[in-house]
């Protein structure tokens, strides 16, 4: 799991966001990262490669190849270790700390879900699909709130 690029767990966040709340990895062979099952609460999986939805196969998931089933909260936890573990001290000479890309995307990705969790019962079922538009509003200064309001303005 330490392994894993803050990018790849921002895309396993987002799918995460759209399909389920937990998710598990699996080492395959042929593959630079691991394939992941995105688990939802009914227990149904959609399994996932880097960047593509794949025709479920429960071969993969297990067996010492497998990893643990982890939560969103743990996803998002990674992805912050992720941004640090690349990003020296970001100290700057003033003695004040500059935040990396990597630690901006976490943060915003965190905010993102936290108010995705909070009013998920009010948003529309296919917010998910814009999931990278919200980061990016957010990425430049707008709040969670604000952004996902713009979004079902705009889209939905």
């Amino acid at each position: 799991m330490e392994s894993l690029s803050a990018e790849y767990l921002n895309r396993v966040l987002e799918q995460m966001l759209t399909y389920g709340d937990r998710v598990q990895f699996a080492l395959t062979r042929g593959g630079p990262r691991p394939h992941y099952q995105v688990i939802n609460t009914a227990e149904k999986k959609m399994t996932f490669d880097s960047d593509h939805l794949l025709t479920s196969n429960t071969n993969d998931f297990v067996g010492n190849t497998t990893l643990p089933i982890y939560t969103l909260e743990q996803i998002e936890v990674a992805m912050a270790g992720a941004g640090k573990k690349t990003a020296g001290t970001g100290v700057t000479r003033g003695g004040s700390t500059r935040m990396t890309a990597a630690q901006k995307t976490a943060l915003v990705d965190a905010e993102k879900y936290e108010y995705f969790k909070s009013n998920r019962s009010t948003l529309p079922a296919n917010i998910g699909k814009h999931a990278q538009e919200i980061t990016v509003l957010m990425m430049n200064g707008m709040s969670a709130k604000d952004a996902f309001a713009d979004v079902i303005k705009r889209h939905l």
